[in-house]
């Protein structure tokens, strides 16, 4: 039995988690003590992220899932912007993380990818939606037109 995925609420604690992490590139500290978990937290992420934009993939008929769609791009590109900051040189974790740079770069290339083909997605449904809801002047006209009972004229 599936699930429910309460998207809007995980994908906020994504982002906010994913705040706090970028936060903590600002701090001068022990880099050696927090980079096994620090690599731990980036696992976990790509993991609820992929579970996530999977969920939505195999669901296209899902309610609002455009919208849920849009959340995941802005959490890909939180995610991207994070992971661009922690592969720079010259933050806490540029020695301890080093091993790691060339997996942080894969991902960050993969989430770029999948950036692009959502956004290309939603540009597809966004222009099939508009030619499915066209009406025709006939369609509008008959709309428009007063209804008339044949015993009330």
């Amino acid at each position: 039995m599936k699930q429910k995925i309460h998207y809007e609420n995980d994908i906020f604690y994504l982002k906010t988690y994913i705040r706090i992490l970028s936060d903590a590139l600002k701090l001068n500290i022990d880099s050696f003590i927090f980079a096994e978990k620090t690599l731990e937290d980036i696992n976990f992420i790509e993991k609820i992220i992929q579970k996530l934009y999977t969920s939505l993939e195999e669901n296209p008929h899902l309610i609002r899932r455009t919208d849920h769609l849009l959340s995941i791009v802005e959490v890909k590109k939180f995610f991207i912007t994070y992971l661009e900051n922690l592969t720079r040189n010259g933050n806490p974790y540029s020695n301890d993380l080093k091993q790691a740079f060339p997996k942080l770069k894969r991902s960050i290339a993969n989430h770029t990818r999948d950036l692009s083909a959502i956004q290309s997605q939603l540009k597809t449904t966004e222009s099939g939606n508009t030619d499915s809801e066209h009406i025709s002047e006939n369609e509008m006209s008959f709309l428009l037109t007063p209804y008339m009972d044949k015993d009330g004229e």
